[in-house]
């Protein structure tokens, strides 16, 4: 009897672990961002974003804030795509840049139905509209080209219906 003790009071002080580690979940991992390139670059994300923004056009561009820049789709309905970059010149990451400005932030805002067509192709998912709020997050890691990133899916606060994208490097 006093080994059965002895071993049930052994085996309940070795060490156990959770099932559910946190190492142990995979980072979700973008396609196509325009983190760590040139504005130049950045158009080309945009130019894939409007194939699947289907019925918006081109607006106007916004470079009114320094070191910002804001590209504009609208709809005939109103709706709006809006897609804003913050640049650097200090490299940072990159090093192939030359002293060109860099994007470090990158923020994609629309309507539900859109965001999560965009959501679906940047991370080669298929949630629905109505599933966005499940995947919503505010401050989740993502690895992109080898680096890790912050993504932010929330809500927007202007605008009722619409959602914010957003990637930090």
């Amino acid at each position: 009897m006093r080994r059965f003790f002895l071993l049930l009071l052994m085996m309940n002080s070795l060490c156990c672990f959770s099932q559910t580690d946190e190492d142990d979940e995979p980072l979700l991992s973008p396609v196509i961002l325009a983190l760590d390139t040139t504005l130049s670059a950045a158009n080309r994300f945009n130019d894939e974003v409007s194939k699947i923004a289907a019925g918006y056009s081109h607006a106007f561009t916004d470079r009114s804030r320094p070191k910002t820049v804001m590209q504009v789709y609208k709809t005939g309905e109103n709706e709006t795509l809006n897609i804003e970059y913050k640049v650097t010149t200090d490299g940072g990451d990159s090093e192939d840049t030359n002293g060109k400005p860099v994007v470090h932030f990158q923020k994609i805002t629309g309507e539900v139905t859109l965001i999560a067509k965009i959501y679906n192709y940047i991370f080669n998912a298929n949630i629905e509209p109505g599933q966005i709020s499940a995947v919503s997050t505010v401050g989740t890691e993502i690895s992109y080209k080898g680096q890790i990133h912050q993504l932010i899916l929330e809500p927007d606060d202007y605008s009722p219906g619409y959602w914010s994208l957003i990637f930090i490097r």
